[in-house]
């Protein structure tokens, strides 16, 4: 990371990545919250799909940098205690096809985000394509072969409240990046 004229540039050789993009935007409201109108905003670089070439991606300003910060510090103390229902790139891409629709309460809007986020969950089944969240022993392990992105999931003998089911997580983490983003991830 470096700190250009008041701009955070943080670069990764790697396909772009919901973690790269989550760890940016918490150093983004750390130090806008620190810096304020001085802090102008945040640029990820990573290597394109395609491999041939760079893709960068600008977060700009951010009016309550704490507030968001308190609640992803909130949802952290939350996943201390019990198992999240938060995946990176599942979430991401659940996050991304609501935010993007057209009317994001409609039933289309959720079966298209519900749709994305399967296909994040399961990955690609091509030759050199990443393999999906499903596919991480860890995950495997405490969640099972389940869908815990699906409407209705459950955990046994863990109750899980509407604010941290996978809906309310992936919105209320990705929603406020997506409103700051200034291009597509």
């Amino acid at each position: 990371d470096e700190l250009r004229s008041g701009t955070l540039v943080h670069h990764h050789y790697a396909r772009p990545k919901a973690k790269y993009l989550l760890r940016l935007w918490i150093v983004h409201l750390v130090l806008r919250a620190q810096l304020g109108e001085a802090f102008g905003g945040s640029c990820l670089v990573t290597r394109s799909e395609a491999k041939s070439s760079a893709e960068s991606r600008f977060l700009g300003p951010v009016d309550q940098p704490l507030e968001f910060l308190n609640e992803l510090v909130e949802i952290r103390k939350f996943g201390l205690e019990q198992p999240l229902l938060f995946f990176p790139e599942t979430s991401h891409a659940y996050a991304r096809s609501l935010s993007e629709a057209e009317n994001p309460e409609s039933n289309e809007a959720r079966r298209g985000a519900l749709e994305s986020a399967r296909a994040a969950w399961v990955g690609a089944n091509r030759k050199g394509a990443p393999p999906g969240e499903s596919d991480d022993a860890a995950i495997q392990r405490v969640y099972g072969h389940g869908a815990p992105y699906r409407p209705g999931f459950v955990m046994p003998n863990i109750f899980v409240p509407e604010e941290r089911s996978f809906h309310t997580l992936a919105m209320t983490i990705f929603g406020p990046l997506f409103a700051a983003e200034g291009g597509a991830f």
